[in-house]
């Protein structure tokens, strides 16, 4: 089957054309997606859709969905007849047998999910105060049921999809379905792992529960979009004291489950609640300071290794360092101490100085499979938070002092990171921004949720963080965004709060790559962005603050789970710190992707403000136009002429196709107006670096060396004094001050071109001038030093023999 019959079969099964790519490396989604089509008719007449046009049509049914909820708000809430409970818990007995069996065929699971709905959450205690029970038969369809609890209990298997369905029965005997949306349960990833933690027979309270239609419509449900809203009362608990149940508790099966076994998974998946386990540790110690004789030596030993453990989980590095040599007092030969000792300090080492070892996180960012996540310390370097008031969120980070260009500003581990899931796929359309696409939003948010349940010191922490337009950013700002030891309290959590913070703050993958020249392909085609449409979400609580550019003064790269924000250009004190959220030079950037991502930060017209954009807008519209007119048509029949040649052959570009070429530079330098404001000028740039492939081609090494810095120049790189001019015309040597905005991943290997060239010219002090600028480009960009340089541009450097003269600058 060709890629475009896959495209025209997934287009009718309602897959985006971005998982194309995805499909063809995993067989299991291949085989979902075959299975998806195989009901449809063999006459119907199956045509590609384009990304705009499932983008269209996103956004039609987001529209859709608003009205439909927009209608639910004017229909007066009502009752339904209870619906009949053995043909409900036998449809839920199906439906699970149904999911087991295709999980058990290893079956890909695709799902969608909606993001931004209207959702619920209850504020009320926990024991209940000022709340009346209510039952199923007096409960409304399309009311929340403000100032009353609802007692239930699990009668069914659950099932696990976006969410955790399962039926309920009240005291009276009536049953309806019940769903937990932003589960509290962390990485459970099987039905099985669910049983042993939600078995028939389990009681809950559900405080002001909503009841409302399913999201098609075809059933109605108690919806749960706040887990804090669910209450499990222990036996013992006075909450669920006498209480009796009109139909008899039913029988669970038998199981032959290794209980051990599961418990001791979960524990190497690292599925731990840090805050939880510091509290757990705390009362043992607490009990042994009391009474020594309560517990063995190695009873205490645990307990202090235990809540050093969760101090360093919750990244509480120096009270870790003193709980881990706690325990080496207490036993110094335990070498889980030692090397929870030996971590911590490598980890306070790396927050005060900045200093890592880069060529190891590199390594592992380049297989973020294996390791997608790495730990190290946190560091914050010469910034600041500060307030922005011309700024939606009101906060920003500014410069402390004077900052030079490659300077290390931010590393941030995440707060949250999910990663793909192999057998899954959900498709998210969110009411807030107004897109869709596959992503990991629903983990991340069940992730985000069960962090918050488990210690409630780090909401305000979370809640800080701009929302969007309609929700009101608090002016505090945290003075530490680790867990709070001092402040160990329980909080409801407001889901739809923290949708839109998620939705206004994820941050996708931009991890590293071994650089290539790729396989007769124009350098300038390389790309390290996922064509997948399936990336990871990450939140990061510090990195949230920096607001959007798209001309930034730094730039930002992941390393599996963290966050690496560098000075691009120098930053003088008090100046604001600013990063692209579309990627850098999004303003001349002319895709769905963008655009999208640039109208959910700035709504409202004009638009972003940045710099950049307000320089395009001095250029006129109809430069702009035509610009993009230019860079559609001429630019990309001109790109393909030259990609179809073959480098080894002898063949020549024609006069006539020179020609073409250059004009086409002299072109859109003319759309961009000489009062604009900016030197940058991304498109100009990409032409630029056209005519130097062509001059490239012809053999004229000489004038393509020009228009490559050309483009240098044009996509903001800076270098002083130029290096275009002759060592005898300058006696400075010329030094990197701006690395380039626009194709960062890039300008390194344009570069190194440029020494090739020089090379071939032989001029072997102007290639090394060329070698010496394409380091401290890489070093302004993802630091490292010459070790990290020499392994990511191995390939490149053998491939042009420039490893001897790398090796000799």
């Amino acid at each position: 089957m060709s890629n475009e019959q896959l495209l025209a079969q997934m287009a009718a099964a309602g897959v985006p054309p971005g998982m194309v790519e995805l499909a063809l490396r995993n067989p299991a989604l291949l085989a979902e997606v075959q299975n998806r089509v195989a009901n449809l008719s063999l006459e119907s007449k199956l045509e590609p859709q384009t990304s705009e046009q499932f983008n269209d049509a996103w956004k039609q049914e987001i529209e859709q969905v608003k009205e439909r909820h927009e209608q639910e708000k004017r229909t007066p809430p009502y009752k339904i007849p209870a619906p009949p409970r053995d043909a409900l818990v036998e449809s839920q007995r199906r439906e699970r047998a149904e999911l087991d069996a295709k999980l058990g065929r290893g079956r890909f699971m695709m799902a969608r999910s909606y993001c931004g709905i209207p959702k619920s959450f209850s504020s009320a205690p926990d024991d209940l105060t000022g709340l009346t029970r209510v039952f199923l038969m007096d409960m409304e369809v399309l009311k929340t049921h403000k100032g009353q609890y609802l007692v239930c209990r699990i009668i069914s298997l659950a099932i696990l999809k976006l969410g955790i369905t399962f039926i309920v029965e009240d005291q009276l005997g009536r049953a309806e379905l019940l769903s937990i949306y932003n589960h509290p349960f962390g990485d459970v990833s099987t039905q099985k792992e669910l049983d042993v933690l939600l078995p028939v027979g389990t009681v809950l309270i559900v405080k002001e529960p909503t009841y409302k239609r399913s999201a098609l419509a075809s059933n109605c449900l108690i919806r749960v979009d706040s887990p804090t809203d669910v209450l499990f009362p222990h036996s013992s608990d006075p909450l669920a004291q006498d209480l009796k149940w009109k139909v008899p508790p039913a029988r669970q099966t038998a199981s032959d489950r290794d209980f051990k076994a599961e418990g001791n998974s979960y524990f190497a998946k690292q599925q731990y609640r840090y805050r939880s386990a510091y509290r757990d540790a705390l009362q043992v110690l607490a009990r042994l300071e009391v009474d020594e004789s309560l517990g063995t030596s190695s009873v205490k030993e645990k307990a202090l290794l235990r809540r050093a453990r969760a101090e360093e989980g919750m990244r509480l590095n120096s009270e870790a360092l003193s709980s881990y040599e706690a325990t080496l007092q207490h036993s110094s030969s335990n070498k889980e101490a030692q090397d929870g000792k030996d971590r911590v300090q490598r980890k306070l080492k790396e927050s005060a100085t900045g200093e890592y070892d880069w060529l190891a996180m590199y390594e592992k960012a380049l297989q973020p499979e294996q390791y997608p996540e790495q730990d190290v310390g946190d560091y914050v370097g010469p910034i600041a938070i500060k307030k922005a008031s011309n700024r939606g969120g009101g906060r920003g980070f500014f410069a402390t002092r004077n900052i030079k260009a490659g300077e290390i500003l931010l590393v941030e581990k995440a707060f949250v990171a999910k990663w793909p899931s192999p057998r899954s796929l959900v498709f998210c359309l969110n009411l807030l921004s107004g897109a869709g696409g596959a992503g990991c939003q629903v983990a991340a948010m069940s992730s985000i949720v069960a962090k918050l349940m488990d210690d409630g010191s780090l909401a305000c922490k979370v809640n800080s963080l701009y929302g969007g337009p309609t929700i009101l950013s608090p002016e505090e700002v945290p003075q530490r965004f680790e867990a709070d030891l001092k402040d160990d309290v329980s909080v409801s959590i407001d889901t739809a709060r923290i949708e839109a913070i998620f939705t206004y703050n994820t941050f996708g993958n931009h991890g590293p790559r071994q650089a290539s020249l790729g396989l007769g392909a124009s350098v300038a085609e390389t790309s390290s962005s996922d064509s997948s449409g399936n990336s990871p979400s990450f939140l990061f609580l510090q990195s949230s603050f920096f607001n959007h550019s798209c001309a930034s003064n730094a730039l930002w790269e992941t390393y599996s789970d963290i966050m690496i924000v560098r000075a691009r250009a120098p930053i003088r004190e008090g100046e604001e710190v600013f990063i692209p959220y579309a990627g850098a030079g999004a303003a001349e950037a002319d895709n769905d992707k963008v655009t999208d991502i640039l109208e959910k930060h700035f709504p409202t017209p004009p638009g972003c403000c940045c710099d950049l954009c307000t320089a395009s807008r001095r250029d006129g519209a109809d430069q702009v136009a035509r610009r993009k007119q230019l860079m559609a048509t001429e630019h990309e029949d001109l790109k393909r002429l030259l990609h179809s040649f073959n480098p080894s052959s002898s063949t020549r570009l024609s006069h006539s196709t020179m020609r073409r070429i250059k004009k086409l530079v002299t072109d859109i330098e003319a759309t961009y107006a000489a009062d604009r404001g900016s030197p940058i000028r991304i498109q100009l740039g990409l032409a630029h670096h056209l005519f130097g492939e062509a001059l490239h081609i012809n053999g004229d090494y000489a004038t393509a060396i020009k228009h490559t810095y050309l483009a240098y120049e044009a996509q903001g790189g800076r270098i002083s004094p130029s290096p275009l001019l002759s060592s005898s015309s300058s006696s400075e040597k010329p030094t990197v001050v701006a690395a380039p905005l626009a194709q960062a991943d890039m300008a390194v290997i344009h570069l190194l071109v440029n020494a090739f060239r020089s090379l071939k010219l032989e001029k072997p002090n102007q290639a090394r001038k060329w070698m010496r600028l394409a380091i401290e480009t890489e070093q302004i960009l993802s630091g490292g030093g010459k070790e990290k340089f020499d392994r990511r541009f191995e390939e490149v450097s053998e491939t042009m023999s420039l490893t001897d003269l790398a090796r000799r600058v």
